[in-house]
């Protein structure tokens, strides 16, 4: 059942979404069935690393080169209920395909290291300071094993350099792996 088109996008309404209880990620469980998926990473990652945040910042697609600057705790929520998360902190290096807008809409979005894999899922940025943070890649490893069957195919790419992580980019939007989510 559609809802039909915003602003020339076909939107579907997803009913079932799986939560992490520890980070700020989350399974989209009806969506569509893709018989390829990115990667996940499994390595430590170090302070200096490359990652590639790619998504939908104020609406318009993108790709975000970042240097890790390392592991922090983000504190969600106020007063009593307020809980620290395990995330890791980006510094942004460059935008590409995207100039120096807000990077507001690009939560969700998945982050891959140098060699393709997903290493965490953009879940606050701070514009003033440059800074990205992402889920911490064990969060989103624990959350895949306990609510979704993994697809049979990692399509796995080199993303040494900007050239490479668009190109990817531009072929996962095509083929369907990377998408643009609405939250109401």
């Amino acid at each position: 059942d559609r809802l039909g088109l915003y602003d020339g996008v076909d939107l579907a309404p997803v009913a079932r979404v799986s939560e992490s209880a520890v980070s700020d990620a989350a399974v989209i469980r009806d969506g569509p069935r893709m018989g390829t998926a990115l990667p996940l990473g499994g390595a430590a990652l170090m302070a200096g690393a490359t990652g590639w945040h790619m998504g939908y910042p104020a609406g318009s697609p993108a790709v975000i080169e970042t240097r890790l600057i390392g592991e922090a705790v983000a504190r969600r929520g106020l007063g009593p209920a307020a809980r620290g998360e395990p995330v890791l902190a980006w510094a942004e290096v460059q935008r590409l395909g995207y100039g120096n807008g807000p990077l507001g809409g690009i939560s969700g979005g998945p982050v891959l290291d140098g060699a393709g894999e997903v290493v965490g899922v953009v879940s606050a940025s701070t514009d003033r300071r440059g800074r990205i943070l992402s889920t911490a890649p064990d969060a989103i490893a624990a959350l895949l094993r306990q609510r979704v069957q993994i697809a049979t195919r990692a399509d796995r790419r080199d993303l040494s350099n900007g050239t490479a992580a668009q190109t990817a980019f531009r072929q996962w939007l095509a083929g369907g792996i990377i998408r643009q989510v609405y939250c109401d």
